[in-house]
């Protein structure tokens, strides 16, 4: 089970997001790291923050920029009330 983080400024750190559903949160100036996909995201603002992604996450990626080839992505639209994955 993952651990809640809610309504948190975050500024000049670097944060993993793994492991946390995070609620309401600001991060400013942050690098924000993403290894495996495992948390969410709810209403959660970046400010002058950069993305480093490795693991599952950059394989993953990799992938995605082959068939995307700077088109949009487009995201399957889930039910109310289901939790947002990112």
């Amino acid at each position: 089970m993952r651990q809640l983080r809610l309504e948190r400024t975050v500024e000049d750190l670097s944060v993993s997001l793994e492991g946390y559903d995070w609620q309401g949160c600001t991060f400013r100036n942050c690098e924000i790291l993403v290894t495996e996909g495992d948390f969410s995201l709810v209403g959660c603002d970046f400010a002058n923050c950069h993305l480093t992604l490795s693991g599952k996450a950059e394989a993953i990626a990799k992938v995605v920029e082959l068939f995307m080839q700077g088109k949009p992505i487009k995201f399957l639209q889930k039910k109310e009330g289901d939790e947002t994955q990112v």
